[in-house]
C-alpha cells in the first residue's frame, strides 16, 4: 500500500506546454500546487475551493469504480477465493482509521504456511507494490523488520517506509506492531487454523491502520480493499508453489 505524489514527479518547475493564455498557465500552477499539497495534507489544510475539491472526488470516485470492476473481471479466471472486509471509522484526532479482516484457505498444511509468512527477507520478491523487506534483527521469537514499498491510486503515488515489530507464536500466529514509519496507527496479525485432516489451512490477515498521508475518504475503503486482495491473492499463490 503506497499513496500520493504524482506520477513521473521530478523536482523541475512544473512548465504547461502549447499555447497557453496567462490565466490558463495560472490556473495550470494552481493545479499543480494544489496536487502537490495533497500529496501530504488533507483538501482542507490545502485550501483547495469547494467546487475543485467535488470535482477531485467524483475523478477519484469513477477511478475507483472502474478499477473495482477491472479487477472482479480479472479475479474471474481463478485466482484463491478470499473474505475480505474493510470498514473506515473516524479517529480521535480526526483522521480516517481503516479495520480489515480477511482470510482464504490453501491446501497446504500450517507448517508450509508459517515458512512462506515468516521468511522476511523474501516478502518482496511475490507481495505486490513491497519494494523491499528485510529483517533488522532478531531476538528470539521478536523479530525487527523494515519494509518499503509504494502505494498507487489515479495519477497519485505515495512510498511507504515501516519499521515493524514481529512478534511469532508458533506454530499460528503471527502478531506485527509499528515502531516507526508512514502510519499513524499500524497492528496487524496473522492466523493459522488447519482443517480437522491438517491437509488444509485457513489463512486469517487482520489489521487496524491509519495513514499519515492524506487518503480521500470516497476511495479509502475500495483502495485498501484492493490491496489487501492482491496482498492476500499473492501469498496464497506463493504458498501453493512452495507445497
Amino acid at each position: 500500500m503506497h499513496w500520493l505524489k504524482p506520477c513521473g514527479s521530478s523536482s523541475q518547475e512544473y512548465r504547461p506546454s502549447g499555447n497557453l493564455q496567462p490565466r490558463d498557465m495560472a490556473n495550470s500552477k494552481r493545479l499543480m500546487k494544489v496536487v502537490g499539497c495533497l500529496s501530504t495534507q488533507t483538501p482542507s489544510q490545502c485550501h483547495v475551493p469547494r467546487m475543485l475539491n467535488r470535482i477531485l472526488n467524483v475523478m477519484l470516485l469513477a477511478c475507483s469504480l472502474w478499477a473495482w470492476s477491472s479487477t472482479l473481471v480479472a479475479a474471474q479466471p481463478g485466482p484463491p477465493a478470499l473474505e475480505l472486509n474493510v470498514k473506515r471509522v473516524s479517529s480521535v484526532q480526526d483522521g480516517t482509521i481503516y479495520q480489515i479482516a480477511s482470510s482464504g484457505i490453501v491446501a497446504a498444511t500450517p507448517a508450509v504456511v508459517w515458512r512462506v509468512l515468516t521468511d522476511y527477507n523474501h516478502l518482496a520478491d511475490y507481495v505486490p507494490d513491497l519494494d523491499s523487506a528485510r529483517v533488522v534483527s532478531r531476538n528470539g521469537d521478536q523479530v525487527t523488520v523494515e519494509q518499503l514499498g509504494t502505494a498507487h491510486f489515479l495519477f497519485f503515488r505515495h512510498a511507504i517506509h515501516l519499521l515493524v515489530q514481529v512478534h511469532e507464536q508458533a506454530p499460528n500466529k503471527i502478531d506485527i506492531s509499528l515502531i516507526d514509519g508512514d502510519m499513524k496507527v499500524y497492528r496487524a496479525s496473522w492466523e493459522l487454523i488447519p482443517s480437522a485432516d491438517a491437509s488444509s489451512t485457513r489463512v486469517m490477515y487482520n489489521a487496524t491502520i491509519e495513514p499519515k498521508f492524506y487518503v480521500p475518504e470516497i476511495v479509502g475503503e475500495s483502495l485498501i480493499r484492493k490491496d489487501i486482495a492482491k496482498m492476500m491473492t499473492a501469498v496464497l499463490l506463493r504458498v501453493n508453489e512452495q507445497k
